[in-house]
């Protein structure tokens, strides 16, 4: 029976995908487990199963279980856990006082045991929660405190940051800002290589493009974005992107492609996903075909999603459902219809400022069809003044035609005259201020890429005199100046004679002739994932077991070696007759070299400011270089600790407790003792 740990695991890894079979599978084995801590992690995923689904009514039913057992069991960090979950339960009900007061109790929770993950984890949601509640300054202080804290190595973490600066920089109306912390998200989640991250921030820049009215950057945005969740199968990426495209194509009046668009994006999903998103992409066919006077297919939609969200207690979007309906029965002049289903909406929910909006002008044009004017007009007023105080730029069109249609048919010629005359201000101070940030914004475009492509040159230059992982360290900003590793095996190789060779060629073909030998080098490390540290005039350092520790390093240095030795001897030399007289290269003989082999600790990192050189430093490289220098032309000396470690495995694998490698037919013979400079006399071995 497998541990609660490796099916926890498990769970992890496929909880947010649409593997139902697997999640049962996992549930049925935890409930073979007689374990309170089985029970209350079967709790917690079957609410965060159902968190996702959006039916949060029942995801606090097994948080609170879960909960409940972790306090029994007195494990605070899964306490801390569960009350972030709780927390998130609460958001998605709409009640954000119990949302702030368990976020603040998950965090007073993580920081008595000391847990900073989970102290940076609800940071982040406290951010979040200050950014949604309209205080966007203090969530922008408060996600600069969480980028201060985070782990230099915390891709995610860091990228997720700096992707929420973005978004409340846009809530701060702060586009260039959010276009620079969007962009510098972009180039985490591609350190990363986290398409999902990447596919999400690309959409909020196309969003910051849409907003703007520059619909064909925003659609380049957008196709970057698609082509990206295409090639990563990320399938719900695709949807979101053909989602944004639709939201472009109904911003620029193409409503029938809107609807196609949409379509796909629904058709991608499948079965897949989160609920969510689908009713999301719902809500904008619904309200799509309704601007396409299709409001029996548009009322469908609103029904079934004013049900879905009914059914889960989620009162904000219920009534988001409610309105949207009564709207495309107004649209087809169905009066009575929208009065009825507009009755049917629950308690508005005050701190949903959008929500609200679209309500009380809902409401409006109702009273409006009604011919109820004096009640609309007030109502007016009221969408108006939200719209003004929160910059909902969407709406403003709306809110004035309100105003408007209402002292027409009143045949308020002075109010009508007012109105216009506001509507034309108020979107002529709009268009200038987004005048004004497209030109802001283009600006810093150009700025992120020249330092874009700055750093794509640097990217290149350090993966190309690197190793990739530690690349990856050093462009995330860590120290790599020196790690420690307590095995690996160091290969240093000598052309002899190569100064007599060097005087019957051409001083301009040694370079040519170093290369030929060096690039037979290169290819047979990478065979046997040695890695290459530098050349020294002829001689040629590579170590196993480095940057990534490698349990068989002795045995890929010994191929390596061996490997090297046969190629080097066989070596037909050929240079490109551009070079002039080449005649010298039948003359040269056998190229004949010497490898020298030990295994030990070592210290490896970068040295170096501009010129950067991955280098390993140590006794164990020091007597690697003097195994050879001390050996003989065209054999292979090693250590004596060298050659007791691939005794060892040998054995190993004579009685099957290592794997054989078909490669290695390596036969040592003790040549004896030998005088080493710096290390006395040492018993040293042959490799054949």
């Amino acid at each position: 029976m497998r541990s609660i740990t490796e099916i926890e695991d498990d769970l992890f890894r496929i909880v947010n995908t649409s593997n139902s079979e697997e999640v049962d599978r996992l549930f049925t084995e935890l409930g073979q487990i007689n374990d309170p801590l089985a029970r209350a992690l079967d709790e917690r995923y079957r609410g965060l199963i159902a968190s996702n689904r959006g039916e949060y009514r029942t995801a606090l039913v097994h948080y609170q279980a879960a909960y409940a057992t972790y306090r029994t069991i007195g494990d605070h960090k899964k306490i801390g856990t569960c009350l972030l979950d709780l927390a998130i339960a609460h958001k998605g009900l709409g009640d954000l006082a119990q949302h702030q007061t368990l976020l603040e109790q998950a965090l007073e929770t993580f920081h008595q045991v000391g847990h900073t993950a989970g102290v940076r984890k609800v940071r982040m949601s406290l951010a979040t929660a200050l950014d949604e509640s309209g205080d966007h300054a203090g969530a922008v202080a408060l996600y600069h405190e969480c980028l201060a804290e985070a782990e230099p190595d915390d891709d995610y973490m860091r990228a997720r940051i700096l992707h929420n600066l973005a978004c409340a920089h846009v809530d701060l109306a702060d586009l260039p800002r959010a276009m620079e912390y969007a962009h510098k998200a972009i180039d985490v989640y591609d350190v990363g290589d986290d398409a999902k991250g990447r596919v999400d921030v690309t959409l909020l820049v196309a969003g910051i493009h849409i907003d703007l009215g520059d619909y064909p950057q925003a659609m380049e945005y957008v196709q970057r974005a698609l082509d990206t969740a295409t090639q990563t199968d990320y399938t719900v990426g695709q949807a979101h992107a053909l989602h944004s495209k639709a939201r472009v194509l109904n911003s620029m009046h193409d409503t029938a492609d809107a609807e196609r668009t949409l379509r796909m994006a629904l058709d991608v999903l499948s079965d897949q996903g989160s609920v969510l998103t689908r009713n999301a992409i719902l809500r904008d066919l619904g309200i799509t075909l309704g601007t396409l006077d299709r409001e029996d297919e548009a009322l469908e939609i609103f029904q079934r999603l004013a049900s879905w969200y009914r059914e889960r207690e989620n009162t904000i979007w219920y009534n988001d459902a409610i309105y949207r309906g009564t709207l495309a029965l107004l649209h087809g002049e169905r009066t009575a219809e929208a009065r009825a289903m507009f009755d049917q909406a629950g308690p508005r929910n005050e701190t949903q400022v959008w929500t609200r909006a679209v309500g009380l002008y809902c409401e409006a044009k109702l009273l409006i069809a009604e011919g109820r004017l004096d009640a609309a007009h007030e109502i007016g007023l009221r969408v108006l003044d939200l719209v003004l105080q929160h910059q909902i730029r969407d709406m403003l069109e709306n809110a004035y035609s309100i105003l408007m249609s209402i002292a027409e048919q009143r045949k308020d010629f002075d109010d009508y005259v007012k109105y216009s005359a506001e509507a034309r201000s108020t979107a002529d101070q709009i268009r200038g201020r987004e005048s004004a940030s497209r030109l802001a914004l283009q600006a810093k475009e150009r700025e992120l890429q020249e330092e874009r492509e700055q750093q794509a040159r640097q990217r290149a230059l350090l993966y190309g005199t690197l190793p990739p992982s530690i690349a990856d360290r050093k462009l995330r900003g860590e120290d790599v100046s020196g790690d420690h590793f307590e095995q690996a095996s160091v290969l240093f190789m000598d052309i002899v004679g190569f100064t007599a060779i060097s005087d019957r060629i051409p001083p301009g073909h040694v370079v040519h002739l170093l290369k030929a030998i060096f690039r037979v080098c290169d290819d047979v490390c990478r065979v046997h994932g040695l890695t290459k540290i530098k050349t020294i005039g002829d001689s040629y350092l590579a170590v196993a077991g480095v940057p990534e520790p490698l349990a068989d390093h002795a045995q890929r240095a010994a191929q390596a070696a061996i490997d090297l030795l046969a190629r080097l001897s066989a070596l037909e030399l050929t240079m490109d007759p551009a070079l002039g007289d080449t005649s010298w290269t039948s003359t040269v003989g056998e190229i004949r070299i010497r490898i020298g082999l030990h295994c030990g600790p070592l210290v490896a990192g970068i040295v170096g400011d501009e010129r950067l050189q991955y280098d390993i430093w140590g006794d164990t490289v020091n007597v690697a270089s003097r195994m050879e220098s001390t050996g003989e032309p065209g054999r292979i000396q090693c250590s004596e600790a060298f050659a007791q470690l691939l005794l060892a495995v040998a054995v190993a694998e004579k009685d099957g407790t290592a794997n054989s490698n078909s490669q290695q037919q390596q036969k040592l013979t003790e040549r004896g003792e030998v005088s080493v400079k710096g290390k006395g006399s040492m018993t040293t071995y042959w490799l054949e």
